[in-house]
């Protein structure tokens, strides 16, 4: 099973890292250029990359850039077929993710890093418009290696790491370069989401002296609909200042013990179905004027390891 695994995932790296050396390295390493919006980025040099004649190998050991990724293909035993065509999409990691992550490929067993290989490939040509709408449904796309990829939009995001590049188009696939390296448990969860966001601090705030930051860090899944902290202050309401027994059950209010996507939501809009939060609060949405209980939807599907999160402009109450 590994041969083939070995040869799927050697066969979309070799997209990478022809590519990767059509382009100079000032654009291969800019910022990126997604924004907020939907439609995708054009006239870009990285979209404009060709595919270069000369062997794969000899052009990705050429590329400083790329140099711990040749090192791990090579220490995979995946260089012999760096040649095979296919139609794939590649989530590289730079230099510099695998140093972030510790990983040095002459100190990792090969079976160890074919499934580290594995989980940076899915399966088909994925375009950049294509993850850009589907993080925003809130999809999961799975790699060749069984990992399955959370997509965010705002900036775009796999499993809560940057993609540092535009779309780099291959003609046996796609590449997108990220800042990190995609492991079983890179995915953040609902809490490290609203950590990392600093308009969502007085909710963090809140979860911590309402005591629930491990339920909210388990396997779940949830729907968190995320006050931010603007919400908090025009509702008058300080974490710091509300016994525990209150607070726990305003938070509640916004969290349902499942998993539900903007297209669920539509769905349940659809048919004039309502959601009941754990607090026992019934949610009622709003597809058109993206509400629910006629508070704004800001920013849809943020997708946690453990579940989705919505950030809602108002705090939901009884």
């Amino acid at each position: 099973m590994h041969r083939y695994k070995g040869r799927i995932a050697a066969t979309a790296l070799t997209c990478l890292m022809t590519l990767a050396l059509a382009v100079p390295a000032e654009a291969r390493f800019r910022a990126p250029l997604i924004g907020p919006g939907l439609s995708p980025v054009v006239n870009s040099p990285l979209d404009q990359a060709v595919t270069s004649d000369e062997s794969i190998v000899d052009l990705a050991l050429a590329t400083p850039s790329l140099s711990t990724l040749v090192d791990a293909v090579l220490k995979a035993g995946l260089a012999e077929t760096l040649d095979e065509g296919g139609d794939w999409t590649v989530f590289a990691p730079t230099n510099d993710a695998f140093a972030a992550a510790g990983i040095d490929p002459d100190a990792v067993d090969e079976e160890t890093l074919t499934g580290v290989l594995l989980d940076h490939v899915v399966y088909g040509d994925l375009s950049e418009l294509y993850l850009r709408f589907e993080a925003r449904a809130g999809d999961r796309v799975p790699t060749v290696g069984g990992l399955d990829l959370s997509l965010s939009a705002r900036p775009l995001t796999v499993n809560g790491i940057e993609v540092v590049s535009d779309r780099i188009k291959a003609s046996n696939g796609s590449v997108f370069l990220i800042d990190g390296v995609l492991l079983e448990d890179s995915a953040p969860t609902i809490v490290d989401l609203a950590i990392a966001t600093p308009a969502l601090s007085t909710l963090v705030t809140a979860v911590v002296n309402a005591d629930l930051v491990e339920t909210l860090s388990g396997p779940g899944p949830f729907t968190v609909f995320a006050p931010t902290n603007e919400a908090f202050e025009n509702a008058g309401v300080d974490p710091d200042n509300i016994d525990v027994e209150t607070l726990t059950a305003v938070l509640l209010d916004h969290v349902v013990a499942a998993e539900y996507t903007s297209k669920d939501l539509l769905q349940l809009d659809i048919f004039g179905s309502e959601l009941q939060a754990l607090g026992g609060l019934e949610l009622d949405f709003n597809a058109r004027r993206r509400q629910v209980n006629g508070i704004k939807l800001v920013i849809r599907d943020i997708t946690a390891s453990n579940g989705v999160v919505f950030v809602i402009d108002d705090i939901l109450f009884e």
